[in-house]
């Protein structure tokens, strides 16, 4: 953008410095002149645009009393350059070449507004088609890997299950709590292929409960774990199976892999209108951080939610792996 500015900048001050040294021929004159008061209008629109998106973040009040600013400065600057152009041609030339020069510009003007409009007009509904077809197909792609990753259950998680169940049979565990472990075992299953694309934080927690609970009866006081969700993030709607994937990664690869267990924390609270969902386990952790398919589908799904939705990562070696997603509300 600068150097776009910078450009713009430079033949304006050019073509200025032609026009008032160099009149020779009207309609030359006329063409650098009128390539300046473009050229100006353009200069405006950029300076506009770059004080808007840097005023993003002030008071609207004060971001009505830059742009007044800049609207009266470029009208001030329009008009000065506007009045000495003509001020030159009534100088150099007369009236009726400068009336009839006038009247061939009008017409021609209006032949290239009118063949500018018409094709601006197709190529915003082309690009406005190709934008939506484009969206389609990322949310047909993204719905698509979701129902993948609902029905492709990790086959270890389910070995390791069956395997604990026959454990707890085997040192003749109570039969009840072994049936409601296979009870919360069926119960993850079926919510996670029923889920739908999005569902409430809530439901998010439910089901992330139920899957450290049994991995919890599996791991025993390898694995504990810490959930707070403050009230007003309870019914806010988000991608579903958002979380599953980061905390099978806590337990998987941070906490199983440790000698001495560790804890996850979970929480989620709104900052700043944003919904700020943090992971954090005790993991071995890594100096390195590899994102798996798993993660970076996390990732994809919350950019189509909401598009300023971001995925922050810190992993240190034997202390920990802390992911912190936030969600535009």
């Amino acid at each position: 953008m600068k150097v776009v500015l910078f450009l713009q900048l430079l033949v304006l001050v050019i073509f200025v410095f032609s026009m008032y040294l160099l009149p020779s021929n009207l309609y030359f004159i006329s063409i650098l002149s009128i390539f300046v008061i473009v050229n100006t209008i353009g200069l405006s629109y950029y300076v506009l645009r770059i004080l808007t998106e840097n005023m993003k973040e002030k008071g609207i009040k004060l971001r009505w009393l830059y742009f007044t600013i800049m609207v009266v400065i470029s009208l001030v600057t329009f008009s000065y350059l506007l009045s000495n152009i003509f001020k030159i041609w009534l100088k150099n030339y007369p009236e009726s070449a400068i009336l009839d020069f006038l009247n061939t510009l009008l017409i021609v003007l209006t032949l290239l507004l009118v063949s500018f409009g018409i094709s601006y007009l197709t190529l915003k509904r082309e690009l406005e088609r190709q934008i939506s077809e484009n969206k389609r197909l990322e949310e047909l792609k993204l719905k698509f890997q979701l129902e993948s990753l609902k029905s492709k259950v990790n086959p270890h998680f389910l070995f390791n299950t069956i395997a604990t169940a026959l454990s707890m049979i085997e040192i003749d565990e109570d039969k009840d709590k072994i049936k409601n472990y296979l009870l919360e075992v069926g119960n993850l299953l079926r919510k996670s292929v029923d889920a739908p694309e999005t569902w409430t934080i809530n439901e998010e927690i439910e089901l992330t409960k139920s899957y450290l609970s049994i991995n919890k009866t599996r791991l025993g006081e390898k694995l504990d774990f810490e959930i707070f969700v403050a009230d007003e993030c309870l019914y806010k709607k988000i991608p579903a199976l958002i979380l599953q994937p980061v905390v099978e990664n806590a337990v998987v690869h941070g906490i199983s892999k440790s000698k001495k267990g560790g804890k996850i924390y979970i929480s989620c609270t709104t900052i700043n209108g944003q919904i700020v969902i943090t992971v954090k386990d005790t993991g071995i952790g890594a100096d390195k951080i590899v994102k798996g398919t798993g993660i970076n589908l996390v990732e994809e799904r919350l950019k189509l939610f909401s598009k300023n939705s971001t995925m922050e990562i810190v992993s240190k070696q034997n202390e920990g792996t802390t992911v912190k997603m936030i969600i535009k509300d």
